[in-house]
Order: C-alpha cells, then sequence, then structure tokens
C-alpha cells in the first residue's frame, strides 16, 4: 500500500470521513493536510507524504482560514503548499466538475490530496439518495484519475443513524 498518511490515508484512493456534527472530522483531515502541505514528514508518530492540498471548502471559509493560520502559528510553518476554494459548486454536475478540473489543472502542481468539505454542500441532490451519492463518488474517482491524488470527502450522520446502522 502506498500511503499519504500511513495506517489513515492511502494514496490515489477515495476517502468517505463520517460521523456525527462536532464529532471532530474536519479537525483530523485538516491536521493531516496541514501536515503534508507545510511540507513535514510525519504525522501522530505516522508517516506523511508532503506535498500540494487543495480544499475544496462549501462552507465556513473564515473559520477555516482562522483554523489554518492558528496551526501556521502553533507549528511555526511560515508558507504552506494549499489551495482554499472561495465557494462551493456542485461537483457531481458535469459543469461543476469541470470547473473543478479546471481550476485545479491551473495549479503550478497536481495535488496530492483534494478534499470535499462536506458532501452536502458540493452534491446537486439528496446526500441520503444512493442515486446521488453515487454521481458524488463518481466526480471524486474522476478527480482521483485526473490528477492522480486522492479524494476525501465528509458527510455528517444522520440524527437516528448510529454506527450499528451503517
Amino acid at each position: 500500500i502506498r500511503w499519504l498518511v500511513r495506517g489513515w490515508v492511502q494514496q490515489e484512493a477515495l476517502v468517505m470521513v463520517h460521523g456525527p456534527s462536532g464529532g471532530g472530522k474536519t479537525f483530523a483531515v485538516l491536521d493531516w493536510a496541514l501536515h503534508m502541505a507545510a511540507g513535514m514528514d510525519v504525522w501522530n508518530n505516522c508517516k506523511v507524504k508532503p506535498g500540494p492540498v487543495v480544499y475544496l471548502a462549501g462552507e465556513g471559509h473564515q473559520g477555516l482560514r482562522s483554523r489554518i493560520a492558528a496551526w501556521k502559528q502553533h507549528h511555526g510553518v511560515p508558507r504552506l503548499e494549499m489551495w482554499l476554494s472561495k465557494a462551493g459548486c456542485d461537483l457531481n454536475t458535469s459543469e461543476g466538475r469541470q470547473k473543478v478540473i479546471d481550476h485545479v489543472g491551473a495549479l503550478p502542481t497536481p495535488p496530492l490530496l483534494i478534499i470535499v468539505d462536506t458532501v452536502h454542500r458540493f452534491l446537486d441532490g439528496d446526500e441520503n439518495s444512493s442515486v446521488d451519492v453515487r454521481t458524488m463518488i463518481e466526480s471524486c474517482a474522476a478527480l482521483t484519475q485526473k490528477f492522480g491524488c486522492t479524494a476525501v470527502s465528509y458527510t455528517h450522520l444522520r440524527a437516528h443513524e448510529t454506527e450499528a446502522d451503517l
């Protein structure tokens, strides 16, 4: 297995992170991504492959920028090889997918990791519909194939779900 974060995130893979709101999904994934983008080679005693990261943020841009700034200050990192979107789009439509491909393709270096935060903000449809979610998975797979990267996306557990239901 080729890893971006040994034992956690494989290279050229599709990864879905799910859990309850406030469960730490963004905290963990952002920490992986920032270690990569900062050129660090270890995260929590796990080997990391340093490289460029694209973070497609569908909401909470100011809070996300504040988290990133705090992380950089805490770790003494002056620069990140990371790009943060300004808005979401319907990634699972041909127009939305092409918009992302065009913007990511214009970057100086292809990313090792593209994060889609959250599925709900980038999905034209219902995140509880298997048909709609399949189109999102196909779009993430297209990004993975086009850029030779890993795509990580987030989803929240519905209030009535438990891990036993999954």
